[in-house]
């Protein structure tokens, strides 16, 4: 059973958005997951995304039209597994402590 997800909506900032996913993996143990709710981003950030989510263990993303950061945290809080929910705005990292 997945305890955590760390759900992040993304619509582009990339650069961003891969400081935030580094952060997010870096916290995560075996049994959470990093969520990604692409939110109709430009072809970079989609290409990107779905390289390192085939990459990354852990990692999952969701590709969906855009349709605003409201309606891609309510489809990750749907298609998340974790039993507990962190919501990080694409430019949040996660700091240990």
């Amino acid at each position: 059973m997945t305890r955590f997800t760390i759900l992040l909506a993304a619509h582009n900032r990339l650069a961003l958005l891969q400081q935030s996913i580094a952060s997010a993996l870096a916290e995560i143990g075996d049994q959470d997951e990093v969520l990604v709710i692409d939110d109709g981003s430009g072809e970079e950030t989609r290409d990107w995304l779905a390289a390192k989510a085939q990459a990354q263990t852990g990692l999952r993303v969701i590709h969906q039209p855009n349709q605003g950061v409201a309606a891609a945290r309510a489809n990750g809080v749907e298609a998340a597994l974790g039993e507990f929910i962190f919501i990080l705005d694409s430019d949040d990292q996660v700091e240990a402590g």
